[in-house]
């Protein structure tokens, strides 16, 4: 699904603005950090708002990186620049744009069913239509509090409010407590999580590739 996003410059004036379009959220996440890591001062309001600096275009870091990949995933339209020329303005009411700050509390819940969260049950984590729990998702890769996660990140996932809550790859299957690795990737939300079962009973199983895709929901 295409995500968009706004980039306009930091001081509000007539300038160059742009319309981020891109395979994903993660996507526009990844330019993000790259960008800011390469020194551009490239501010973040949110995962579909950004502020760049007038005298520069916010794509030139990555014409730098070797990225191909991510470069792939992302254009930039340019909506108006400083003569005044318009093409025209994007809008994208309705987008779903998820916040992947570090340490910030989420339900997690199926991309292709909605209605199905993870749920912890009696420290199993089993995809629910009926009941819900809160996990906090914290990366490991950056020692700054508050950053974006990328889908290369090392992360922990927590329940809220839980003494020893990690939850754990407990051979194949996510628990929280035991003796198991607590120790996961942003991208396995993506391609290592399946349930099996019948929902409300359907253990969360770790796989390789082939698992669902989930959203986090603040």
């Amino acid at each position: 699904m295409v995500f968009y996003a706004s980039c306009f410059p930091h001081d509000n004036l007539p300038g160059y603005r742009y319309t981020i379009v891109a395979a994903s959220v993660e996507a526009v996440d990844e330019w993000y950090r790259l960008t800011r890591d390469a020194g551009n001062d490239i501010h973040r309001y949110g995962s579909d708002f950004y502020t760049h600096p007038n005298a520069d275009y916010p794509w030139r870091k990555l014409d730098n990186s070797d990225n191909q990949r991510l470069k792939e995933q992302l254009r930039f339209h340019l909506n108006n620049d400083r003569e005044g020329g318009g093409r025209g303005e994007f809008s994208f009411p309705g987008q779903f744009a998820p916040d992947h700050t570090s340490g910030k509390a989420f339900y997690i819940r199926s991309k292709s069913n909605p209605t199905v969260f993870w749920h912890d049950n009696d420290g199993f984590i089993v995809a629910s239509k009926t009941e819900r729990t809160k996990f906090r998702v914290t990366g490991k890769t950056r020692p700054e509090k508050d950053h974006v996660m990328i889908r290369s990140d090392h992360i922990s996932i927590t329940v809220i409010g839980k003494d020893d809550g990690y939850v754990r790859n407990d051979g194949g299957i996510l628990v929280t407590g035991g003796s198991g690795s607590d120790k996961f990737l942003f991208k396995d939300f993506k391609t290592a999580f399946l349930p099996s079962g019948v929902s409300g009973d359907a253990v969360m199983k770790v796989v390789e590739h082939d698992g669902d895709e989930w959203e986090l929901v603040a």
